[in-house]
């Protein structure tokens, strides 16, 4: 298959109808089904080992899992072609929505614990393919050569993503490398959404699959300026504004327009946290929230982020 055929097939959005692993439809994690057939598929059915396949954010493993079993079921030689980065550090969010299950953890667990020893239970049907990196993320610079696809669940600040734009994006192959922001649809990681605009005519979009994962492939090279420029000093208020209110019209088309519940609202909510958080126009904000709060009145997931952000600028 051509790289053009298999380019062309990644716009048929396969992954929908592929029947996962049990092992990796059941692995303890965060990320949903279809986040999990989509890296499957990329790795079964799309990767050529032109480059590196980085996980990044990969906290309890299911991302990687996903990506590993993609290449044990092609009968990939086995060499460990993925990197996988994360401190493994759980946070009180994740101690207090994930600890819960039976069996996930076997021990007590409180924030600020080390959960390497989860992500290594979870991956250890394909740990062959996998080389782990735990560190602190912007003291690891990235020395590997070309990524061929990159799963960018990492992005937590402003810093992160000025890291990933300089080591991770800078090194995909130009026309078939992929791009997966899992952080992009989320209303506080804002930064992600104004990155994706500056670089859009570099980007093809994908997909957007549920629960956050928007999909791209690269279509030509960045030139290094351009790159320079999405650095968060570069970036000013102004633009921060123009960029956000772009992505938010690009996504309302994603998908013939069929993310319309909460899956838009944080989107939407996002605008008023770009404006209040980082723009510094607390008016602008909450214009924006009580617009927000109107048009997802019937939707609790949207209310929900609405009130924190509330908390959070204050209703002045």
């Amino acid at each position: 298959m051509t790289n053009d055929d298999k380019i062309e097939s990644l716009r048929r959005l396969p992954w929908y109808s592929v029947d996962l692993p049990v092992k990796v439809k059941d692995g303890k994690g965060m990320i949903h089904a279809d986040e999990r057939r989509m890296l499957y598929t990329l790795a079964r059915d799309y990767y050529s080992g032109a480059g590196r396949i980085v996980d990044g954010g990969a906290f309890f493993g299911t991302s990687s899992l996903s990506l590993g079993f993609g290449l044990k079921d092609r009968d990939y030689r086995k060499e460990p072609v993925i990197d996988a980065f994360d401190c493994f550090i759980i946070d009180e969010y994740s101690v207090k929505h994930y600890s819960k299950p039976a069996g996930w953890f076997r021990k007590k667990i409180k924030a600020g614990d080390n959960m390497r020893f989860i992500y290594e239970r979870n991956i250890a049907p394909v740990a062959e393919y996998i080389t782990i990196h735990e560190s602190d993320l912007l003291k690891a610079p990235w020395k590997s050569g070309p990524i061929e696809i990159l799963f960018s669940d990492i992005s937590k600040s402003w810093q992160l993503n000025d890291h990933i734009i300089k080591n991770w994006i800078a090194a995909l192959i130009p026309e078939t490398g992929i791009l997966i922001q899992q952080d992009q649809v989320q209303e506080y990681h804002v930064w992600v959404a104004i990155t994706m605009e500056i670089l859009s005519d570099y980007f093809e979009v994908i997909d957007y699959t549920p629960y956050s994962s928007m999909v791209y492939r690269l279509k030509s090279e960045i030139p290094a300026q351009l790159l320079e420029k999405c650095m968060s000093a570069n970036i000013t208020k102004d633009e921060m504004e123009h960029y956000y209110l772009r992505f938010l019209e690009r996504f309302r088309r994603v998908g013939m327009g069929r993310y319309t519940g909460w899956h838009l609202g944080m989107v939407e909510a996002g605008l008023a946290v770009t404006y209040g958080l980082h723009i510094g126009d607390l008016d602008k904000a909450r214009h924006t929230l009580r617009q927000c709060e109107e048009k997802f009145r019937h939707i609790p997931d949207t209310m929900c982020r609405c009130a924190a952000i509330w908390d959070t600028i204050g209703r002045g």
